[in-house]
């Protein structure tokens, strides 16, 4: 699963996110192998190239790469990070939000542990402020089955759940390695476990899939 989930109260379901004829504009990236700690690699300046030119307001990164040690920066925009842990012993993972710096955007990181039964996830939680719309924006990358250390708790909804609890107003992002017909129409998506669980997860917590059926990777 990529892209979007999205809680909004039952009455403005409907209401997007502009503020005096300018949407917020906000996209999703699973920056893949290498991530963004090495700025040569062709991903890498193609972000940088992208970013320059659509400049979007709020940009949502999976597998940055970086570690304690890596810097990065991207002109115009404030990154927001949460690298793997040191102790996670695969490389690899890591989130990171940025956030453009003329957009009149507001932003405190929240710093608290926000789902201490997943120690494979990475997950950032940052409160926005952009004009009168307040809203959590949660980062979130769960790596795959094969790239989880055996022992180590892992994603399952009460991650989500957790991140949902931060407040009403929410956006949930990210790549979950989830799969499901739900967010991906290709005819031959199997689903996974984590894809069925965050189906019922969908229905239960009456939210908002912002997926429109097209694949997220190819």
């Amino acid at each position: 699963m990529d892209r979007f989930v999205v809680r909004i109260p039952k009455t403005d379901q409907k209401k997007e996110i502009k503020q005096a004829g300018h949407k917020l504009k906000t996209i999703q990236l699973n920056c893949g192998n290498g991530g963004i700690a090495q700025s040569h690699l062709p991903h890498s300046i193609e972000l940088r190239e992208y970013l320059s030119k659509a400049q979007p307001d709020i940009v949502l990164l999976q597998e940055t790469w970086l570690h304690q040690k890596s810097t990065v920066s991207f002109p115009g925009y404030v990154v927001l990070r949460q690298d793997r842990p040191a102790d996670y012993g695969v490389k690899a993972g890591g989130v990171a939000t940025l956030i453009r710096s003329g957009a009149r955007i507001k932003y405190e990181k929240i710093d608290a542990d926000i789902a201490p039964n997943d120690r494979c996830s990475d997950v950032l939680v940052v409160k926005i402020v952009w004009y009168k719309h307040t809203f959590i924006l949660t980062n979130i990358y769960s790596p795959p089955l094969s790239c989880r250390p055996h022992g180590r708790p892992a994603f399952s909804t009460d991650t989500l759940t957790a991140c949902l609890n931060r407040g009403p107003n929410q956006i949930i992002a990210g790549d979950l390695n989830a799969h499901s017909s739900i967010w991906d129409s290709r005819e031959d998506i199997i689903p996974n476990a984590d894809g069925e669980d965050i189906e019922e997860w969908i229905i239960s917590n009456e939210v908002q899939c912002a997926n429109n059926g097209e694949p997220t990777y190819t």
